[in-house]
């Protein structure tokens, strides 16, 4: 069956099905789909009747309709499956209006083949013309509404159509207004309000349900399920009225990682249980160093959530140290070392990051009074001068009389080497988190330990001392990691 470019005036092929029989058609595409926006499939007939797109090899089903008001993903439960292969049928040519005659869809075909299967779902005979043919997208914004960055204005009287499966229409917000999307008359749509930032922070809206949308916020409008339609079907209106929200907490702002210590990125006033986000970018330049740091001005929970805001990949409760995930940090008992030198302090809660990807989320909760936060963000070198070469026996650096590192990043572990027999000194900085050593033959086996700073344990020549963390899965500052042996 062969597409035309008649926009729908002649019949690509007809079907005489008994009930309960099936025929199929080898789609012939040619040029079409390189002048039409898609490529719709339609069976002009009153009788029950379905119509499946299938893919190149036939037996799957990409799409199904047994109605003129919609067409769904995959197939549509009570329609008979196939039980033959598939036949080329007749080139021929195609037909389509805003409002089907009959079971149809729309796709956009890109390079695929395709066939084309009819059932005759009822009880009699059907006999009936099917079409194909080339059309372009009625709704006018397609396809750069796709993206927030195409975004359509939001103005009283506009209107869009989810014409395709998948579609997704965006809306922008010149200003504060209460916006209502009418639900079209053959599908259910949904509106959810994404932050300037892009994130969602109200909805899903039914269809008729009205809402607030603020200045510099967008609206995406789909389908409420793997349904699409014909603009005649999937047609909805936007209502703007005057603005009745209510303040939201502060929404998402974007900041961007330098490298100085002292200069922000990014502030927020919270009440008291309030939450920010904040969208990080980090620059080449930032990822190159060795640490990304990513710091608050007092002690609350603070999280580093993937680009995607799909997991938490750190949290802080505190300037004391950071774990990976959403967990809680375990500090080791105090132990008052002899003076040392610490290098590294956290003016509130922190994270460091060793191989920074290019974009995080960054979240905030105030846990206490509320007030301005601020938020730092930059690359540094590590505090611990021995990185990266205590990463591995074969570079480790040699235990001496004043040996010291730091567990600065989730997954740091430090190798020392030892080139005499005696004893060794395990201490760490006041207020560190749980640290531990042990002790490993040539081989890299264990052969003693683990030992907890504050202790004295034997070594010998040729043997290997590693330091990590308790928890492996935290760390923390040098100011609060920092251990020594000698």
């Amino acid at each position: 069956m062969a597409a035309t470019s008649d926009g729908g005036v002649t019949p690509a092929g007809s079907v005489d099905l008994a009930p309960g029989e099936d025929a199929n058609f080898k789609l012939v595409l040619g040029t079409v789909p390189q002048a039409f926006d898609v490529i719709i499939a339609e069976l002009v007939t009153d009788q029950s009747a379905a119509i499946e797109l299938r893919n190149a090899g036939y037996w799957g089903v990409i799409s199904s309709s047994v109605s003129r008001d919609r067409f769904v993903r995959g197939v549509i439960g009570g329609v008979p499956p196939a039980s033959t292969a598939a036949s080329a049928g007749s080139p021929a040519a195609i037909d389509a209006n805003l409002v089907c005659q009959g079971p149809c869809m729309m796709f956009d075909p890109g390079a695929a083949n395709f066939y084309l299967r009819v059932v005759n779902t009822g009880n009699s005979q059907l006999t009936a013309q099917v079409y194909l043919y080339g059309y372009d997208l009625d709704d006018a914004y397609e396809p750069d509404n796709d993206l927030r960055s195409g975004a359509a204005p939001l103005v009283d009287g506009e209107s869009g159509a989810i014409e395709l499966l998948g579609d997704v229409d965006y809306w922008s917000a010149a200003s504060d207004l209460d916006v209502t999307i009418s639900d079209p008359t053959g599908i259910d749509v949904e509106a959810t309000v994404y932050d300037t930032c892009g994130l969602a922070v109200a909805g899903p809206y039914d269809g008729n349900e009205t809402f607030s949308v603020y200045e510099g916020e967008s609206v995406r409008v789909r389908a409420a399920g793997e349904v699409a339609a014909t603009s005649g079907r999937s047609a909805y209106f936007v209502t703007v009225d005057p603005f009745s929200g209510a303040p939201r907490d502060p929404g998402c702002q974007q900041a961007t990682a330098n490298q100085s210590s002292s200069t922000p990125v990014g502030s927020v006033n919270l009440s008291g249980s309030a939450q920010a986000l904040f969208v990080l970018s980090v620059p080449g330049a930032v990822r190159q160093r060795d640490i990304l740091q990513v710091e608050i001005s007092k002690d609350a929970t603070l999280e580093v959530l993937s680009s995607s805001g799909g997991s938490v990949l750190y949290t802080s409760h505190s300037r004391d140290g950071f774990v990976a995930g959403s967990g809680s940090l375990k500090m080791a008992p105090s132990l008052s070392p002899s003076a040392v030198s610490v290098t590294r302090a956290c003016g509130g809660s922190c994270v460091l990051i060793h191989g920074a990807a290019s974009e995080y989320l960054v979240r905030l909760t105030n846990d206490g009074s509320p007030g301005s936060v601020t938020l730092y963000a930059f690359g540094r070198d590590f505090d611990d001068t021995t990185e990266p070469a205590n990463d591995s026996s074969s570079t480790a650096p040699v235990v001496t009389d004043d040996g010291q590192g730091a567990i600065e990043y989730v997954g740091d572990e430090d190798v020392w080497k030892v080139v005499f027999d005696g004893q060794v000194s395990f201490s760490a900085v006041d207020g560190a988190i749980a640290l531990l050593a042990t002790v490993h033959g040539t081989g890299g086996g264990q052969v003693a330990g683990p030992y907890s700073p504050g202790v004295e344990f034997p070594v010998y020549a040729g043997e290997y001392i590693l330091v990590r963390a308790a928890n492996p899965d935290a760390a923390a500052v040098s100011g609060k990691s920092k251990y020594f042996l000698f």
